[in-house]
């Protein structure tokens, strides 16, 4: 926080106010330690868990036992998970209690922009391929290897690109007294933070809109099906779908507290601008607003931990016959993914 603008409120503001803020924000930064210590040992178990469901899809399409076309782009997803949890354990160990407050901002910018756009962007494709997949189009045709591949690519550099249009932001939000120098809250934090919001409430409420419309459609479908064995082939692919619900539920909520924490680091920002002409000096305010935000972002970290971890298992325990016959100890019959695929 600059202390230009800490050493002049302090002179027009209640003592006993201002000196209670100031104790509050010190407990702040103890929190982000316990926070980052919390992490560390969650995002352990993400990276076992996420490693694992990368490599136990790896295998299963090596082995052709699930289709490649969408495993591809779920095992793109798991690799992100991945990487987070990596940095969240770097992050963890590197931090003390002067810069744990900088590094959890840092990891919450991170997974609201890099992460969840990856994320939300690999739901949707996924949903397009059921989709796809549910009016009995050729897969094949609908979507070759290489213009799966072209996707993925496509994913990681979109997500790169918006998560690199927020590094000042990232900067700023650890660093206010800077903002003058690397990024002003009208020209540069505020459309950031607005951009942002949009970005995750469109995710979120089109990801689920699109998952409850595609459900309503195999829904229909099933229910005017009238030979025996398409429908069964029909309610197959229904359960399978609804299945997946489980993770479109789990990334409407990671995505919904990550809204509110934007929404806090919006305000807090708007705070520290008014506070910069001196005019009424809400320093409390702001300390109390950017107590918040710190709160919000470090237990948005701690979710998106437990995001990963859930998704992985919900991935495994979903098709376990697939992923692990060796420990069910079932024959399983190795067909060509083409066909497992349009099963699905």
């Amino acid at each position: 926080m600059d202390e230009q603008i800490l050493k002049i409120c302090e002179r027009i503001t209640i003592t006993d106010d201002y000196k209670d803020a100031l104790e509050r924000h010190q407990e702040a930064h103890e929190t982000s330690k316990a926070v980052l210590t919390i992490s560390s040992g969650l995002s352990i178990m993400s990276f076992i868990c996420s490693s694992a469901a990368f490599a136990l899809v790896v295998i299963a399409m090596t082995t052709k036992r699930l289709p490649r076309h969408k495993y591809s782009i779920v095992s793109s997803r798991t690799l992100s998970d991945s990487i987070y949890s990596i940095s969240v354990i770097t992050f963890s160990f590197v931090a003390n209690k002067e810069t744990a407050t900088f590094f959890v901002l840092l990891l919450f910018v991170l997974c609201s922009t890099f992460g969840l756009i990856h994320l939300g962007l690999s739901h949707f494709a996924i949903i397009a391929l059921k989709q796809t997949n549910s009016q009995n189009l050729d897969c094949f045709q609908f979507l070759t290897l290489r213009k799966l591949l072209t996707v993925i690519v496509l994913l990681w550099i979109l997500s790169a690109l918006y998560c690199i249009a927020f590094i000042s932001l990232a900067a700023v939000i650890a660093t206010p007294k800077y903002s003058i120098e690397i990024c002003t809250y009208r020209a540069c934090q505020k459309p950031l933070l607005i951009i942002s919001l949009c970005f995750i409430g469109i995710l979120a409420v089109g990801c689920t809109l699109y998952y409850i419309a595609v459900a309503q459609t195999l829904r229909n479908v099933y229910k005017n099906e009238k030979i025996y064995s398409k429908v069964m082939i029909t309610r197959q692919k229904l359960f399978d779908f609804l299945s997946y619900g489980g993770h479109i539920l789990i990334f409407a909520i990671t995505s919904s507290f990550i809204f509110i924490g934007t929404a806090y680091i919006l305000k807090s920002a708007w705070i520290y601008d008014k506070l910069r002409i001196f005019n009424g000096c809400q320093i409390v305010n702001y300390i109390n607003a950017a107590i918040r935000s710190e709160n919000l972002a470090g237990a948005a970290v701690l979710l998106y931990c437990c995001r990963i971890i859930l998704d992985s298992v919900l991935l495994i325990a979903t098709d376990p016959t697939n992923f692990l016959p060796w420990i069910l100890n079932r024959d399983q019959k190795v067909v060509t993914f083409k066909l497992v695929y349009c099963k699905q």
